[in-house]
């Protein structure tokens, strides 16, 4: 069963008032028995990516978006939906633009309750004359693949000479000068440089070395918060920021 997700809401006027006029208002009210088929001239979608590939860590707000154009125009009043045919958007985030060449950018956010796995299946646009889409425009190319892989969040744990650090305030790891301080990370991930991100302090981290999965640096000064971006080499919107105080 498909399940119908607002492409945009709010309804989308694409003639001339006397365009409007010579059809009547814009289309018909999708009465009990009226022909909810396909009408007029077949539309070509096409949209700026032939998939929607995404992997996006389970439980995260996670932001995407998918541009199509259409050719012909339709005349008349639009109500735009996509219909998916797995609840793999989250209901009422999707909100959609018209740009200036007359295409429309859609901004989707991957529901953030599916759990770890994979989610395949096609995405649809749909072309309505009302907006119960009693009646809807024929369109040729409006399916568009999809393929979300949802994995672990990006996890890390902090030690420091080899002595496990809890999470302070639920938001960073209290180091002090002259510690050597390991960042741990449960996948392959892309360390970023350490950065200070408070001042006045004279704290500050040195790196010694790096795996795919640990961070090794040596702590001096004090009073300052160190930033450090942990990034899975997988998928980019798997990441984590590690706060270390150096005390």
């Amino acid at each position: 069963m498909f399940r119908r997700i607002a492409f945009v809401r709010l309804l989308v006027s694409l003639a001339l008032s006397a365009a409007l006029a010579a059809c009547g208002g814009g289309g018909g009210g999708g009465g009990e028995g009226e022909d909810d088929s396909p009408s007029g001239p077949t539309i070509a979608v096409r949209y700026n990516i032939t998939n929607f590939n995404f992997g996006v860590p389970a439980g995260g707000d996670v932001f995407t978006s998918v541009t199509a154009t259409l050719s012909p125009v339709p005349e008349g009043k639009v109500y735009v939906y996509v219909v998916a045919d797995k609840p793999v958007l989250k209901t009422g985030a999707t909100t959609v633009s018209r740009n200036a060449n007359g295409s429309y950018t859609a901004y989707l956010q991957i529901d953030p309750s599916l759990v770890v796995g994979k989610y395949t299946g096609t995405l649809t646009l749909q072309l309505c004359q009302d907006a119960a889409c009693a009646k809807q425009y024929a369109l040729s190319g409006a399916s568009l693949p999809y393929s979300i892989d949802v994995v672990a969040p990006l996890a890390v744990s902090v030690t420091a000479n080899g002595v496990p650090v809890a999470l302070s305030n639920g938001f960073f790891y209290r180091v002090h000068a002259g510690e050597t301080v390991t960042v741990t990370s449960n996948v392959s991930t892309v360390w970023g440089q350490p950065t200070n991100v408070s001042t006045g302090g004279t704290g500050s981290l040195s790196a010694v070395s790096t795996t795919p999965t640990t961070w090794t640096a040596t702590v001096s000064g004090t009073s300052t918060m160190v930033e450090l971006r942990a990034t899975s080499a997988q998928y980019g919107t798997n990441l984590k920021l590690v706060y270390l105080e150096i005390e």
